[in-house]
């Protein structure tokens, strides 16, 4: 069975899905992802009049809220590809996609979100206010999860950014959870940068279980992108599964250093 008919039929859970691609003598990068087919296309990823506008005046309130709301600061910015790129941050609040959209600034209104199907897409009026207003793609984190990876890879083939939270889920506590390996099958197989991000604060303002906002300070930390090039030669050493969690893994490491170091400027 080829690795494009694993990930694309499979109903198991993407870990198991993982450990069952071997190490290929002679990987073609990008053609585990089979095609979106034009009804899928059509349904995530069109861009028409009424669509734009409405995701503009999302952002615009997106921004008037983290304006007024949190006492906001961003740093490296400059970090940011002008192309197409993974935005990998930790996740502990609905608020964190706000802080994002805010601090990407123009980059915010191009970006689409890798989101979890079983939780954003549930009803059909929630499934069309988050595609429509947010920008965010279903991902199937229990079950069939070829579509998510392939309309991702649709995305960033057109050069905007995509969003993920690699811990695919709110942190209970605040503190960063083990990231999943998707990021890292993303990012080899595509070829593009995974910039690292840190989002303090919005934990405090609403975490997991909580409806209100309080009032927080939030900081939006964006890392040195990662080159996965430097990743992709290592594939002759080991399998694709391996690989993809090595990047998880020092995704994480990345962000845990940039708290440390954010934990020691203060």
């Amino acid at each position: 069975m080829s690795s494009s008919s694993v990930i694309t039929t499979t109903r198991e859970n993407p870990e198991k899905t993982l450990s069952r691609w071997s190490q290929p003598e002679s990987h073609a990068w990008g053609q585990v992802f089979e095609p979106v087919c034009a009804a899928e296309r059509a349904r995530w990823l069109r861009q028409g009049m009424f669509l734009r506008m409405n995701r503009w005046v999302s952002k615009q309130i997106m921004h008037l809220f983290a304006f007024i709301w949190f006492k906001f600061t961003v740093h490296g910015k400059q970090s940011l590809p002008k192309s197409g790129f993974i935005l990998a941050a930790n996740h502990s609040s609905h608020f964190d996609t706000v802080a994002l959209m805010h601090a990407m600034g123009k980059r915010g209104t191009e970006t689409y979100i890798l989101g979890a199907r079983d939780y954003f897409f549930r009803f059909s009026f929630s499934t069309w206010f988050f595609r429509t207003f947010f920008r965010i793609l279903p991902f199937d984190r229990h079950g069939e999860f070829g579509l998510g990876l392939s309309l991702a890879h649709e995305v960033l083939k057109t050069g905007h950014p995509l969003l993920i939270y690699p811990e695919g889920t709110r942190s209970p506590d605040g503190q960063v959870q083990p990231f999943k390996p998707g990021v890292g099958l993303l990012g080899v197989e595509l070829g593009v940068p995974i910039v690292p991000c840190l989002i303090q604060g919005t934990f405090a303002c609403l975490p997991r279980g909580k409806w209100w906002p309080k009032r927080a300070k939030v900081s939006v930390t964006f890392g040195p992108p990662l080159d996965v090039n430097d990743f992709r030669s290592q594939l002759v050493h080991m399998s694709l599964s391996r690989l993809s969690r090595k990047v998880a893994s020092e995704l994480y490491d990345d962000i845990v250093q940039l708290a440390d170091a954010t934990t020691r400027s203060e």
